[in-house]
């Protein structure tokens, strides 16, 4: 059975579209801002699908097999993603959308002591090389470990296992740099004067989560359409746990950068949390805190939720509510316009909504819903707790 392309998705991102040419007509620093955070959020799933792959391969594990297809395919959207992340760049370098390529700034950079070793680094030559660098990489890897894992299927050569689970170690490498730069890039880049040395596991939490929730909302989907039936309640319930566990981990690298930063209490750190928490932005610090840990945090403590379909697919849609509202948290208050939600938003949201769904539904047909190609599918077959 083949994925067909889904009307109301096309529906939302061709409404979408008008909204997000009506806002760069209307508002060009609130086109960036928006633009910057659903690519990211879209490439954050992308990149947290790959890590799930690869991760099976490194540790070897063998109940994850069954529904590795899903996160193959899903992670097989970063070639579209490269044109989305090069629109992006345009926007935020030529419109002074990234805090470091306002004129103000680069001449602070040069006069400023403390600021003149990231002139190197914040400079648009090594900017544009690094991000191409970073999408040739993935696309390469996406390549190796879900391509070739596709291939597979047919050609049923074992030796692909081996050299994936061998790649996979290094991957583990490049994917930490990787994330880490463009959360330094794109997140960080967006207040350039403040840093913070854990942001780039903060960034990767989110990633993760982003991954497993829309690897799970695309299981369950299939699974309502009658395919997968060979992934049982215990495979849902690994995942739920994954969840559970990732959830618990972003509340803690979030607490754990907001208390060091508190408790050293450098003017040139607390600025940043200092404009979250005041002009009404505190309340969406409140909520942020509500939608990405509490409510996950105490429906996934059950069993039962983590092996129900219907409850679980809930969690994954608010995990991925809760990314978007962290993406906005950490971007819009940059644009010292207090707190923004109109149409512009609602167009954009709906936009790449839209888009991501159609992406990853073209990429739903690639090779057989099951890796028939890996040797060790049928202990994954027989997994259970």
């Amino acid at each position: 059975m083949k994925t067909r392309l889904s009307p109301v998705a096309m529906g939302l991102a061709g409404l979408g579209l008008l909204g997000v040419i009506a806002t760069w007509f209307g508002d060009v620093q609130r086109f960036g801002a928006n633009w910057m955070l659903w690519s990211v959020g879209l490439l954050g799933i992308a990149l947290g699908a790959l890590f799930i792959v690869a991760l099976e391969h490194l540790t070897r594990a063998q109940w994850s097999i069954v529904l590795r297809r899903i996160p193959e395919r899903i992670s097989g959207i970063l070639p579209a993603m490269a044109v989305i992340f090069a629109i992006g760049a345009f926007v935020g370098l030529s419109q002074g959308v990234f805090g470091w390529a306002t004129p103000e700034f680069r001449e602070l950079m040069h006069s400023d002591a403390h600021m003149h070793g990231k002139a190197v680094w914040y400079s648009t030559p090594f900017f544009v090389g690094r991000l191409i660098a970073l999408f040739l990489v993935w696309i390469l890897s996406w390549k190796l470990l879900a391509g070739g894992s596709i291939k597979q299927d047919t050609s049923k050569d074992p030796k692909f296992s081996v050299r994936a689970k061998r790649f996979s170690a290094p991957f583990m490498w490049l994917f930490a740099i990787s994330v880490s730069i463009i959360g330094v890039d794109w997140l960080m880049g967006m207040s350039p004067k403040w840093y913070s040395t854990i942001f780039g596991v903060y960034t990767f939490s989110g990633f993760f989560l982003s991954g497993l929730a829309v690897t799970t909302l695309v299981i369950l989907a299939l699974k309502k359409q009658g395919r997968l039936k060979e992934i049982k309640p215990d495979h849902l319930y690994s995942l739920g746990g994954f969840m559970f566990a990732f959830t618990v981990f972003w509340a803690y690298i979030a607490f754990s950068q907001f208390m060091l930063i508190w408790y050293a209490n450098l003017p040139e750190e607390t600025f940043w949390f200092s404009l979250r928490l005041h002009d009404g932005w505190q309340y969406v610090t409140y909520l942020l805190s509500i939608l990405r840990f509490f409510v996950p945090f105490a429906a996934l403590l059950s069993r039962e939720v983590k092996m129900d379909a219907g409850r679980l697919s809930w969690v994954a849609v608010l995990i991925l509510v809760g990314q978007a509202l962290d993406l906005y948290w950490i971007i819009f208050p940059e644009l010292g316009q207090g707190v923004l939600l109109g149409w512009q938003e609602l167009a954009f949201a709906a936009f790449f909504s839209g888009l991501g769904i159609l992406l990853i539904q073209l990429n739903m047909n690639k090779g057989q819903d099951l890796p028939v190609g890996d040797p060790n599918l049928e202990a994954g077959l027989h997994y259970h707790l």
